[in-house]
């Protein structure tokens, strides 16, 4: 898959284009929850979780259902 971008989607196989998206779609998800964990860790570290129990309450509530509604449009 091209890094920037395919240059004319119109003209590209609409099943590549799909294939894409799904691979986008799970790299960014991963990426996510990878930032996440390191911020945690960090945090963790410094003995600062504590201060992102706000956060961690609503990050807890909308993540798993974000990671249903991808795999959901994905399949």
């Amino acid at each position: 898959m091209p890094f920037y971008g395919i240059k004319y989607p119109d003209l590209e196989n609409k099943r590549n284009l799909f294939e894409r998206q799904l691979v986008l779609e799970q790299e960014s998800q991963q990426q996510a929850v990878n930032k996440f964990i390191k911020v945690y860790d960090d945090l963790d570290k410094f003995g600062l979780t504590v201060n992102i129990g706000f956060s961690k309450k609503y990050i807890m509530m909308w993540f798993p259902n974000l990671c249903k509604v991808i795999k959901e449009e994905q399949q």
